[in-house]
């Protein structure tokens, strides 16, 4: 069974999407979904060499394979995991000469402190263990913006996102899919996955 960082992470914060995931119900397209893709693109385009942002002409990090189509495959990854399990994602950029990854977060500015401790890097360079991460990070527009750079994984946060993923697969294995539920059994999710469509509304 395939798994992700965000299925992981819904796993553990809001388990009933999971069910609403087996349902088919369709995921809501969210309107700041699309910015943070308009964002995601400015600054690929700018990194790969093929569309220069001049409000990005400080940032001089450069990605000669970043996604041109969502989940683009020349970016995905595979880490094998225990009893049928498989840890699969997608990096936003990858320069295999300088041995860095792309991680982009746009509508919030992320600190430097939050990225350090985000379980999505320490998986992402888990998967990638002699590479560097550069985050750039910017508000609802690429400007003002940061970028912080994260050497390789250690083995201390291998373990950690290691155990943190096993959680997740636990939840999976115990059939019981109540996470983000009030005591009611309702959703109480603000912006659930599915919205108004939720199967516990």
């Amino acid at each position: 069974m395939k798994l992700s960082y965000s299925t992981i992470k819904m796993l553990q914060e809001a388990s009933h999407i999971w069910v609403n995931r087996l349902l088919g119900i369709p995921r809501v397209d969210y309107p700041w979904f699309a910015e943070g893709r308009r964002l995601h693109h400015l600054v690929q385009g700018h990194v790969s060499g093929k569309v220069a942002v001049k409000e990005l002409i400080g940032f001089t990090d450069t990605f000669p394979l970043v996604e041109e189509v969502d989940f683009d495959e020349r970016l995905r990854f595979t880490v094998p995991w225990q009893d049928g399990y498989e840890l699969s994602g997608f990096v936003d950029g990858i320069n295999n000469d300088t041995k860095h990854l792309l991680e982009i977060k746009t509508g919030t500015m992320y600190s430097f402190g939050k990225f350090i401790k985000s379980m999505q890097r320490k998986l992402y360079q888990m998967a990638f263990p002699n590479y560097s991460i550069v985050l750039f990070t910017c508000g609802k527009e690429v400007v003002p913006y940061k970028t912080y750079e994260q050497k390789p994984v250690t083995e201390k946060e291998i373990k950690s996102v290691t155990d943190w993923v096993n959680e997740g697969i636990k939840i999976i294995e115990s059939n019981v899919f109540t996470g983000g539920l009030d005591a009611d059994g309702h959703c109480a999710v603000r912006y659930c996955e599915q919205g108004d469509s939720c199967h516990f509304i």
